[in-house]
Order: C-alpha cells, then structure tokens, then sequence
C-alpha cells in the first residue's frame, strides 16, 4: 500500500467522521434520494441489488430498503468468504443479519449475483477510481464480475481532484453524492 494512499485514507476518514449528525443524516437522504432516481433511470425492476451494511463513517443507504422492496427489486449484501474472496448473499430486508469473516454485518442468504452494486468508499474521482480500505474486496470481485454496474455512494466531501490508482483496481460506473449522479468515463 502506497503511503500516498495511506495519507488520503486517515484524511478522508477524519473528514467523513467530521460531519456533524443533522449534515450526516441531511446528505443519507439526499443521497438515498438520488440513487432511487439513477435506478428508476437505469435500472429494470426486479434487478438484484448488491447494497451494504455501513462501517467506519460510511453513507448509511439501508434506509432505502422498504422503498426498493415495494419497487419490485432483489436485494443482497457483500460477505467476505474468505481472507481474499468477498461473494454476495440473498437479503430479504428484514432478516437477521450476521458476522462474516471480518465481523462484518451480512445476510446468511444464498449466494448470488446482483445487477447493480452499491460501493462504499473513502474517496473517489471523477474517472471512477476509488479508495476503499485497501483490503481489495471490492476490485476482486468487479474484476470477475466486469459486466455489473457499479455505483459508488459516498458524501461530496469524499472528491479528489485524483485518485493514484494500481493495475488491480476496478473503476466505477457512476458515483452518487447528496449533490449529484456523476457518470464515470476512464
């Protein structure tokens, strides 16, 4: 890991854990709001949605649950399998939810394949590049699965003008911020 990249993660998290709650819970919505706006747009009814269950400061989108459910759509949530491999499982949005490998909230659903994963991150570009924890997690598995869209979700505050970026990383298809859709082009 470049110290580059370690630099930007200890900024960006200080800066996301910053955010006062009034402004946290102000951006969740708006951002929740503009992701049903890009799946009314993009997205079919009944496609499966990969969501996850927010760590460390992350954009809570699970509020969006109810509303995605009555539109007709599939959920599921990321797992980490093992200490290189992440898959995602069925969700039911209302289930339990357990610990993975990295004591990380999942579904104990079955595995699948969803049509559209939401990403959180740390920061990202407007090429699409993103910095997560630097675990890998999320570029293993959009580099097998290259034909999904993804959606970054992140607060505004989360841009970089760059994102220094390594063979191995998976760009994004679109961010979603509480300010806007930005459609990524690498």
């Amino acid at each position: 890991m470049s110290a580059d990249k370690q630099t930007l993660r200890l900024q960006l998290r200080k800066q996301r854990a910053a955010l006062p709650t009034p402004v946290r819970d102000a951006c969740e919505l708006a951002t929740c709001r503009r992701i049903l706006a890009w799946l009314y747009t993009y997205t079919p009814k009944g496609a499966t949605l990969g969501l996850y269950v927010p760590i460390k400061d992350e954009l809570n989108i699970l509020g969006l649950v109810p509303e995605l459910l009555e539109m007709g759509y599939s959920l599921c949530l990321p797992a980490v399998s093992t200490d290189t491999d992440m898959v995602f499982k069925v969700w039911d949005g209302t289930s339990k939810l357990t610990p993975d490998a990295k004591k990380i909230l999942t579904s104990d659903g079955l595995p699948c394949t969803p049509d559209v994963i939401c990403v959180p991150l740390l920061g990202f570009d407007r090429r699409g590049h993103r910095l997560g924890y630097g675990a890998g997690y999320y570029d293993r598995y959009l580099a097998a699965n290259t034909h999904r869209s993804t959606l970054g979700v992140a607060f505004a505050l989360q841009e970089l003008p760059h994102i220094p970026e390594a063979a191995h990383d998976q760009p994004l298809n679109w961010v979603i911020t509480e300010k806007e859709m930005i459609s990524c082009q690498v």
